[in-house]
């Protein structure tokens, strides 16, 4: 009798399961016969350990089938004894996994590679139908299957992997994994991936990662990447990465990245870098920033900058610069300036250069100016050059000239001439003469459109040809030698 329970034959699952354990510990097969299937789902491991073994004789097999997996683990060996043959045929793997060792010959139901387990399930059917008891046909199906388990882990093949159900990943431990050959891991796909305990991946090194499919790599999570060993990652390359979920970065650190070859960095994309922990970029070169695809560099934010080396910047192009958020340059430094090409600092606009700390301008490369006005981006080359005023060009062009202050009076040719040389000291043109301004003048609203460098460039040839010129030939106006 089933204490508490009245109607049995009217009992459903949620009956079942308000019942407590000690309930069943007067049940009678003759109970079990007449309680509906369906009541078995609330059936629970308990229920099953307080149970009478010869109950046992009361089920068949839709009440195993709707009876959960779990509940066997109530089990125990008088009762597969006791267990008719009919109602074994309802089990399914999921619950003879859940027999405990003592009530059966132990078996790692989980790691049984497919040709083992049908041989082993056709040899438990023979056996049972035979009369063998539940006991012996286990050990009987353990005979059968044998020839066709691996004698460990070491012994693990690709097909052996790609037959595996999804599943049977469940059990798979560091140890197994670290035995496990890596060309093995051909086999596998993401829903084995995702089926594997994270701790499991501890076992995995570089090889098992250079074997493994791309795909399989898009069941991988972050408990899995945070508990893979860096040096793991150096078995990554660009299509696993591209196949990884972007949530799986957020298990990435620093000595991940900086195990993983550069090339692998062509798989990520902005979703990525944004999960990836800032520290995480602790782990950049400047060869993994060069090989980064410029629309990655959308995920990145000031924390992220501020966290990697300023050598990695080495690697960055104008395109990387052009794509990352203005708010990220918050986390740039004078010694990260330092390390950026001319070219990648061309990627810059006012935003970018708005958002920079003013203590990282100190890495700025001296005559580069923030917002280059012909362009309204930033920032303007150096000059290759000598700046004004510095003495640098003593050829007679503008370099190495004072600033014109106000001009001086028009000269009186005739007169000054009859006056003698001018006094250097008095006022005189400090250009050489209006024509050398005029034709520096010229020359630089010509070039415009060049860069400041190459405007001075002209200035200065223009100028130097007009001082030539005004030196060499006598003024339209001077007396000529044969006036009488």
């Amino acid at each position: 009798m089933i204490t508490g329970m009245d109607n049995i034959g009217g009992a459903t699952a949620a009956d079942m399961a308000a019942l407590p354990a000690d309930a069943m510990s007067e049940a009678t097969a003759a109970d079990l016969v007449a309680m509906p299937p369906h009541a078995m789902a609330g059936f629970d491991a308990p229920m099953m350990e307080a149970m009478p073994p010869e109950a046992m004789s009361g089920f068949d097999a839709p009440m195993m089938e709707a009876m959960p997996p779990e509940a066997m683990a109530g089990a125990y060996g008088d009762m597969m004894a006791a267990m008719p043959p009919e109602a074994i045929a309802g089990m399914d793997m999921s619950m003879l996994g859940q027999i405990p060792p003592e009530a059966v010959a132990e078996v790692d139901w989980a790691n049984v590679p497919p040709d083992a387990m049908d041989a082993g399930i056709a040899a438990f059917q023979d056996a049972i139908a035979n009369g063998s008891s539940p006991a012996e046909a286990f050990e009987i199906a353990g005979g059968a299957a044998d020839p066709y388990m691996p004698a460990d882990m070491g012994s693990m093949t690709a097909d052996m992997m790609e037959a595996m159900p999804p599943e049977a990943m469940g059990s798979m431990t560091a140890d197994m994994m670290e035995a496990m050959p890596p060309e093995a891991m051909g086999g596998m796909d993401a829903p084995m991936m995702e089926a594997m305990p994270p701790e499991a991946m501890a076992g995995m090194g570089p090889m098992h990662m250079e074997m493994c499919p791309p795909e399989a790599c898009a069941g991988m999570d972050a408990p899995m990447m945070e508990a893979m060993p860096p040096v793991a990652m150096g078995g990554f390359d660009a299509g696993m990465m591209e196949a990884m979920p972007p949530e799986a970065m957020a298990g990435f650190d620093a000595l991940m990245m900086s195990h993983m070859p550069p090339e692998a960095m062509g798989g990520f994309d902005a979703g990525m870098m944004e999960a990836m922990p800032p520290e995480a970029m602790a782990g950049m070169g400047p060869m993994h920033m060069e090989m980064c695809p410029p629309e990655a560099c959308a995920g990145m934010d000031a924390p992220m900058m501020e966290a990697m080396p300023p050598c990695a910047c080495d690697g960055m192009g104008p395109m990387h610069m052009e794509a990352m958020p203005p708010e990220a340059m918050g986390g740039f430094d004078a010694s990260m300036m330092s390390h950026m090409s001319p070219e990648a600092m061309g990627g810059m606009g006012p935003m970018h250069m708005e958002a920079m700390p003013p203590d990282a301008m100190a890495g700025m490369p001296p005559g580069y100016e923030a917002i280059d006005p012909m362009t309204g981006n930033a920032p303007l080359p150096p000059d290759d050059g000598g700046a004004w005023g510095d003495g640098a060009d003593t050829g007679g062009g503008l370099d190495g000239l004072a600033p014109v202050g106000d001009m001086a009076a028009p000269m009186d040719p005739l007169g000054d001439a009859m006056a003698g040389p001018a006094d250097p000291m008095a006022g005189a043109d400090p250009m050489g003469g209006a024509p050398a301004f005029d034709g520096a003048m010229a020359a630089m609203d010509g070039a415009a459109a060049a860069n400041m460098a190459e405007g001075m460039e002209a200035a200065n040839v223009a100028a130097e040809a007009d001082a030539a010129a005004a030196s060499d030939a006598p003024p339209d106006d001077a007396p000529a030698d044969d006036v009488v």
